[in-house]
């Protein structure tokens, strides 16, 4: 079960071919966070059940080759999600 408690929530429309290092880039100033300080957790759901979601988690080129892939093939457009930790603290 996915939950999200408080904050806000905010879209970015991104190209396909987007590499892992051009996404934290365009990441960063929507969350108003400093790539330096700030670490920044990008996942990206898969439907595993009728009712469960497996959370796998975006660390480079090609996990961000598989979510592109996994919602093509199921058409499932699941988005990524993002969370930030701010100076350690989330």
């Amino acid at each position: 079960m996915c939950k999200y408690e408080g904050g806000d929530s905010k879209g970015l429309i991104v190209p396909r071919t987007i590499s892992f290092v051009e996404l934290l880039d365009r990441v960063h100033p929507i969350g108003n966070t400093n790539s330096r300080e700030d670490k920044v957790c990008l996942k990206f759901s898969v439907l595993v059940a009728s009712n469960e979601w497996k959370h796998i988690k975006i660390e480079d080129n090609e996990s961000i080759y598989s979510g592109r892939v996994y919602n093509e093939m199921y058409v499932k457009y699941t988005p990524f999600v993002i969370g930030i930790i701010h100076n350690g603290e989330v």
